[in-house]
């Protein structure tokens, strides 16, 4: 896709290469926090832990600062 024609949530989206930086990380007690709410939500497939909504592996997500829950029960880490 051309990135003149892809929209904000597409350009600020996350990836997996993100997991490669550190930098990217959030910390540990954020990352615990977020993963709590996913574990307890209906929308989580646990065998996977793969999130029904975004189908996103939510073990290795929640640690993305850049990353949002695609329901909206968790948000962005803001630097």
């Amino acid at each position: 896709m051309n990135p003149q024609e892809m929209s904000e949530e597409e350009i600020d989206a996350v990836t997996p290469l993100d997991l490669l930086h550190s930098d990217n990380y959030t910390t540990k007690e954020i990352r615990n926090e977020r993963f709590d709410i996913c574990k307890g939500c209906d929308r989580l497939f646990k065998p996977t832990r793969t999130c029904k909504e975004c189908g996103c592996f939510m073990a290795m997500k929640t640690w993305l600062k850049g990353a949002d829950c695609p329901i909206g029960k968790w948000g962005r880490v803001e630097d």
